[in-house]
Parts: C-alpha cells; sequence; structure tokens
C-alpha cells in the first residue's frame, strides 16, 4: 500500500499526539481538580444546598467556568476552565457576560491557572515539534512495506490510522434511501422509474394488408 502526503500527515499528527497522551491527561486531571476547587469557593455549601431543593431544570448547567484575572499592567486575562461534569451554575454565570469569579493576579488560583495555560502551550508546542520530525522521517518512505523495513516501530500506529480511515470511507451510503423517501413525499419520479415505461413499450405490431385478388 502506498503512503499519500496525506496518510503521512495523519500518521505523523497520530505519533505526536500519542506520545503525550499521559502529559495531557495529568494537566486534565488538575484542571478538573482546580475547577472543582473553584465551584467550591464559588458556591458554598450553603448555597449549593439551596440549589438542590429547587426543581430539576430550574437552573442552567455548565461545563466549563468562566474566570477573570485582574490587578496586573495588561489587561485582564480570561480563563474557561473545564469542570469534570456538567454542574448547576447561577444564570449570571452561564451566559459568559459575568465571570463566575473575579481572582486577584496573586492569589493561589491566578497561580495554578497560569501553570495550567503554559503547561497546555508547552504540550502543543512540544506536539508540533514532534509531528514535523515524524514527517520528515516519513517523508522518504513511500509504501507501507518500506515503513515497516525502515521504521517498525511506528506501523502499529499507521495500521490504526489506516483503519479508521477505511472505517470512516467504508460508512454505508443511505443517501439513496433518504433521497426515495423525499422522492415520494414530493410526489417526485426518479429519472430511471420514469424512462423505465418508455424503454419497456414496444412497438406496436403492424396489421397483414391483404393482397388483392
Amino acid at each position: 500500500m502506498r503512503l499519500t502526503n496525506y496518510l503521512r500527515d495523519r500518521i505523523a499528527a497520530q505519533l505526536a499526539e500519542n506520545a503525550l497522551n499521559e502529559r495531557r491527561q495529568a494537566r486534565a486531571i488538575a484542571e478538573h481538580e482546580l475547577a472543582l476547587a473553584i465551584y467550591a469557593h464559588v458556591y458554598k455549601p450553603t448555597t449549593r444546598k439551596a440549589m438542590d431543593k429547587l426543581p430539576a431544570g430550574w437552573l442552567p448547567t455548565a461545563q466549563h467556568l468562566w474566570l477573570r484575572v485582574s490587578g496586573g499592567a495588561v489587561e485582564d486575562d480570561l480563563y474557561f476552565i473545564a469542570l469534570p461534569a456538567p454542574r448547576c451554575v447561577l444564570a449570571k454565570h452561564n451566559d459568559n457576560k459575568e465571570p463566575s469569579l473575579v481572582l486577584p493576579r496573586e492569589s493561589q488560583f491566578a497561580h495554578r491557572l497560569r501553570r495550567l495555560r503554559s503547561e497546555a502551550r508547552e504540550i502543543e508546542t512540544k506536539q508540533n515539534a514532534l509531528r514535523r520530525q515524524a514527517r520528515l522521517t516519513l517523508a522518504p518512505i513511500s509504501t507501507l512495506r518500506q515503513l515497516g523495513e525502515r521504521w517498525p516501530e511506528a506501523k502499529p500506529v499507521a495500521m490504526g490510522v489506516i483503519e479508521q480511515l477505511r472505517c470512516t470511507v467504508a460508512k454505508p451510503d443511505d443517501n439513496a434511501a433518504r433521497k426515495t423517501e423525499l422522492n415520494t413525499a414530493l410526489g417526485l419520479t426518479s429519472v430511471a422509474t420514469a424512462a423505465k415505461p418508455a424503454a419497456a413499450r414496444k412497438a406496436a405490431p403492424k396489421r397483414a394488408v391483404k393482397k388483392a385478388a
């Protein structure tokens, strides 16, 4: 099987992503822990107890907290931090107009937020560098067989990428059934159906003409 430029790009990207999965997951766990700590700071136990007594669906839910860090010489920093699961929030904290919490620049929460943002940037920079290096290594490899010979450690990842692409391309096409139902609802006749009667018509047999005696 030949490796196209598109396949090389996908394989290189997957290799780089796999290399940093553990670091990315560790950062996500740290973000969830900080989000829960900030949520508990914003919504005190008495507030959460009152919120729990409200009818289901009364309060909006949010997957992220919107925070503002102020008090610096530059424009205030805005942060979206992910919660591990959706939580009930006040309506004013769900429309991106009023942050859940305004943090002083030197607070512990602000320091942890900046560390998380810095870690995310480092991961992205490292992943891009690894992707470029992997792409350069894949450049002279033109077939899957050559990949197994020259870089056998990368072949399982390549097989996984190829299988994923095959599953995506090989999805059953349900457009035909959908169009048939739509044609019926709209009273339309397909081209094939409309052409069939004309093609099926047979020429009428000619009557035999009796010759005069």
